[in-house]
């Protein structure tokens, strides 16, 4: 069994990437993806099995994570993680048949086992089909507001608990250097830390807009990211201090910040009881017509955000260049 398989994987790796299409390329990424998603599952597969028959304790191991964390080297709470999961997933027949699919990811999997509580259980036995579909349909930044909806839905008094705990580890952190630069640090609840990461990304593309159409003017047709006069980063920080300006608009935008291009701001937004996410509906609302909200929310969110130029290389925050890339009812996450 094993030789099979690492003949297969010998043969993958004398493949030359610089003989393949960029097509091929990305068939080929793709596919190595979901083939290693059935290798885990195939390994919690085993893992659940051996640590049932507490197979570890054949070498005077306290436990099957003390077992992996010797005999495979892993980092102590990557192994009970591993053994956690492996146990769970052996109980969800959904999750275990489309992970071992290669429809869904060890990501996806550890998600839907944080969301299963016991007060969660049995709205997850009734529910994990139309969870796993929306797994294995959703991008995964999609998918994990769909996630935190439901667990509102299913257990209110626990998301209320969880929020509680989270907003009371909120802090920042901002000081001056000696040199007169400012660092600085924060941690934010979900609610908050939404609501100011969605403001501050709706300004960065709106530096993003100047930055490009800028190169365009300068360069034509033939500018790239690279001609963008601000980095990532910088546009990060040039938004950040924007939002502050625009909160006391008596004091004058700095320079470096671009002025930005007329953009189509959201007229309207849904009510939210978590980040990003609609109001919580009456009880007998479905599991499927939650994740249909929730998506829509999603999409909306998307329609209403101006579209970027594409460049001649990926746009670093959307599209195929985003690593929150996917599809919605057609529309690109």
């Amino acid at each position: 069994m094993l030789e099979e398989l690492s003949a297969a994987v010998d043969a993958l790796l004398e493949v030359d990437p610089q003989g393949l299409t960029d097509g091929e390329l990305c068939d080929a990424l793709v596919g190595v993806a979901a083939e290693r998603a059935r290798l885990e599952a195939d390994e919690a597969h085993l893992t659940a099995a051996w640590d049932a028959r507490k197979a570890w304790d054949a070498d005077g191991a306290r436990s099957g994570a003390a077992w992996l964390t010797w005999r495979c080297r892993l980092p102590r709470r990557d192994a009970w993680r591993r053994v956690r999961l492996a146990r769970w997933v052996s109980q969800a027949p959904a999750v275990e048949a489309a992970w071992q699919a290669g429809d869904i990811g060890a990501a996806h999997a550890a998600l839907l086992a944080r969301a299963y509580t016991a007060r969660t259980s049995e709205a997850f036995a009734r529910d994990e089909n139309v969870l796993v579909d929306a797994a294995r349909d959703l991008s995964f930044a999609a998918f994990t507001k769909v996630l935190a909806y439901w667990s509102q839905h299913a257990d209110p008094d626990g998301a209320e608990d969880t929020g509680a705990n989270e907003r009371e580890r909120r802090r920042l952190h901002l000081s001056q250097t000696l040199d007169g630069m400012w660092l600085g640090d924060m941690v934010l609840d979900p609610v908050g830390g939404a609501a100011v990461a969605e403001t501050l990304s709706l300004i960065e593309d709106e530096l993003f807009a100047a930055d490009w159409s800028d190169a365009r003017a300068r360069i034509g047709e033939r500018a790239t990211l690279d001609d963008l006069a601000r980095t990532p980063g910088q546009r990060r920080a040039d938004a950040l201090v924007e939002m502050a300006a625009r909160a006391a608009p008596s004091r004058s935008v700095i320079a470096s910040a671009t002025t930005p291009r007329a953009r189509r701001w959201p007229t309207s937004r849904p009510t939210t009881s978590g980040p990003g996410l609609p109001a919580a509906p009456p009880p007998s609302t479905t599991a499927a017509s939650l994740v249909a909200t929730t998506t829509d929310a999603v999409t909306d969110h998307h329609l209403t955000a101006p579209n970027r130029p594409e460049p001649a290389r990926g746009d670093e925050r959307s599209g195929p260049g985003s690593d929150e890339g996917g599809r919605l009812g057609g529309w690109t996450t």
